[in-house]
């Protein structure tokens, strides 16, 4: 059984037996959980470098929203990097006020990688299933949630698209030409591609099953939460798997923040939750 699903199975038990209120319960409930899913853990470096070093901080203005993750790892002697594993030891380390990536994981297939397709490059997808966003690049094309709808869901956008996660736990991008409400469709979509669900991308089960139990599958993760440009709170959270992962995607709570343009060749797909999504998931809270 995944940890973390472990852990919330005892804490149901648990809950049905006695009071919240009961400091001592709580406080054999969380040794449970320690237990079972922490005692080879040290947690204890974050929460002293996060009293010493962090909290209280105001975070540091930089050009890009993660320049405070790269500030906070850099307390803890972790260089600028872009690795696909955990950050530190096992440990990744995430942060933010609205949000929290899990990371900037690209698909593993999308229809212009079909030699046999009517979509042939990366830029026929982007003027195809994309939109023009910017008004001060009029003829720059970006694939965004705008697009797509960016959670799992059973509607389709207004550009005919709906994200969805396969029997075999594959996610998958569809596009139906029914479902398209733009005025240019039939300027733009080949005839080959207007009957029915068309795949035009995929994040297979294989793929994000090895990066997610790389980065958060090993000791654990922690999360810096940010309030009014100051570091104010620690997370700390069990390490999950895929099992765990893919039923968040199902329920909604993991969005894909897709960046993807015709103005830079990186593709910039991250999948992110809530601050308060990640918050929920922690077993412990320093403040």
């Amino acid at each position: 059984m995944p940890i973390i699903r472990l852990c919330k199975s005892i804490k149901k038990l648990f809950s049905k037996s006695v009071s919240i209120d009961d400091s001592n319960e709580v406080e054999a409930f969380n040794h449970i959980v320690s237990e079972e899913s922490t005692k080879e853990y040290d947690f204890e470096n974050f929460r002293l470098v996060f009293q010493q070093k962090i909290k209280g901080k105001r975070r540091p203005k930089g050009k890009h929203n993660g320049s405070l993750g790269h500030w906070i790892e850099s307390q803890f002697g972790v260089s600028h990097n872009s690795i696909p594993g955990a950050d530190l030891d096992g440990f990744e380390i995430k942060s933010g006020s609205q949000k929290g990536t899990y990371g900037d994981w690209m698909g593993d297939w999308y229809i212009w990688y079909d030699e046999n397709s009517c979509i042939p490059t990366r830029n026929d997808f982007l003027r195809t299933f994309g939109s023009k966003k910017r008004v001060d690049r009029p003829e720059r094309y970006s694939w965004t949630g705008l697009s797509f709808g960016k959670h799992v869901s059973d509607e389709y956008s207004k550009s005919g698209q709906r994200m969805l996660v396969s029997s075999d736990n594959d996610i998958r991008i569809y596009y139906n030409f029914l479902y398209d409400s733009r005025l240019e469709k039939f300027d733009i979509i080949p005839e080959l591609i207007r009957n029915g669900d068309v795949m035009i991308a995929q994040y297979s089960r294989e793929k994000m099953s090895k990066l997610v139990k790389d980065k958060f599958g090993i000791k654990g993760w922690v999360y810096f939460s940010v309030k009014k440009d100051n570091v104010d709170s620690l997370y700390l959270g069990h390490p999950f798997d895929f099992e765990d992962w893919i039923e968040w995607v199902k329920s909604g709570h993991v969005e894909l923040d897709s960046g993807m343009n015709t103005d830079t060749s990186r593709n910039r797909q991250s999948f992110r939750s809530k601050s308060s999504f990640w918050k929920d998931l922690a077993f412990e809270i320093i403040q």
